[in-house]
């Protein structure tokens, strides 16, 4: 059973990039569909490597608003962890407000 969890979780992990990369084909596919209307090849480039960074960013955005918003995948996937680290502490943070990261936890080392 410990076996099974852990390949579960590691399965949980690998769908962040699976669900960005499908999200960035799918908006380069619809950008090269967009780009047959342009005569140069330069703006239907654009159009087509702009739709998919811009659909792959959307998607990771509402990815990890459902990570962030849903306590039984957050601990499914063992984000939840007592040890906080400073990017964790960053998504986590509600907009607007200043993240509150331990200092304990940070990489960087104290003055001498």
């Amino acid at each position: 059973m410990p076996v099974l969890r852990l390949v579960l979780r590691i399965l949980g992990w690998l769908l962040t990039p699976l669900v960005a990369s499908a999200a960035s084909f799918l908006g380069a596919v619809i950008g090269t569909i967009v780009a047959e209307w342009f005569d140069s090849p330069t703006v239907g480039l654009i159009v087509t490597v702009g739709l998919g960074a811009a659909t792959g960013f959307t998607a990771l955005v509402f990815w990890f608003r459902l990570l962030r918003h849903h306590p039984k995948l957050t601990h499914a996937l063992d984000l939840d962890s007592t040890v906080e680290s400073p990017i964790v502490a960053l998504a986590a943070a509600e907009p607007g407000s200043p993240p509150v990261v331990d200092p304990a936890v940070t990489d960087t080392p104290e003055p001498r």
